[in-house]
């Protein structure tokens, strides 16, 4: 029998965990047995489960909600991974994690913005949505899962918050700084972020120098030198990089607003 396709009846209720996470693999276990794996006590088991309901989740509203509410509360990250990857494809971020980025703890709001993060391409714009107010939460956890989540989500979608990603490279936080930087320089090299493309290097510095003098290079009517020009000019006296971030995604937000509208 081959233990790819076929599964003793037995074995889902086996004593050994192993066994019961290669049978729940297989491709002969049917929904409801799947469903029930979800709920074993070894993690394993349930990581296993979790990757098996992925083929039911689009069918199956109960199966997709089982593997969201397991994103959320299931003790072991690895279950939690594998249970976000299997019903990302199947996820309306409103409906789904809405309420879980308002929550009142910090661990349940990172959780669901790590989540956020394995949507499909067509629902990118509800996970941004959500992930624009987990990225300004006030634990740094979450801030951290949201532009970690932000780095999975096609550059295109995350455009708009790069102001806000902008500023999070300046964090005193060296995780959430990088992971901002990641975000940054994925966003600012894709297709519709070209005026962009100039500051990539500065985020996170304070080398307002180093931006003046890439800004003389650019043509007298670049959108970016354009946005500089139009807002209040920065003094390098008590300049700091979180002063200095919050000025470029002033400058970043105008020029996206004239991109939009243009």
């Amino acid at each position: 029998m081959d233990d790819a396709t076929e599964t003793p009846p037995d074995a889902l209720s086996d004593p050994h965990a192993a066994v019961r996470r290669r049978a729940v693999l297989a491709d002969s276990v049917p929904p409801g047995a799947v469903a029930a794996a979800l709920r074993d006590p070894v993690w394993c088991v349930r990581e296993a489960a979790a990757l098996a309901a992925g083929r039911f989740a689009g069918a199956d509203g109960a199966v997709r909600a089982a593997l969201v509410a397991m994103t959320l509360h299931d003790p072991s990250p690895h279950v939690r991974l594998a249970a976000a990857g299997a019903a990302g494809p199947h996820v309306r971020p409103e409906r789904d994690y809405g309420g879980a980025v308002a929550h009142r703890f910090e661990r349940q709001r990172a959780r669901a913005a790590r989540a956020l993060g394995y949507v499909a391409p067509e629902f990118a714009e509800g996970a941004v949505r959500l992930l624009a107010r987990t990225t300004a939460d006030s634990h740094p956890k979450v801030r951290l899962a949201s532009l970690r989540a932000l780095a999975r989500i096609e550059p295109a979608a995350v455009l708009p918050l790069v102001p806000v990603v902008v500023r999070r490279c300046a964090e005193t936080d060296p995780r959430v700084a990088a992971a901002a930087r990641e975000v940054w320089l994925r966003v600012s090299a894709a297709p519709g972020a070209e005026p962009l493309c100039p500051l990539s290097a500065y985020p996170g510095t304070d080398d307002l120098a180093g931006v003046r003098g890439t800004l003389e290079r650019l043509p007298a009517d670049h959108p970016l030198r354009c946005a500089w020009d139009a807002l209040p000019p920065v003094r390098d006296e008590g300049l700091t990089a979180h002063r200095f971030a919050k000025h470029l995604a002033a400058v970043c937000a105008r020029v996206l607003n004239g991109v939009r509208t243009s």
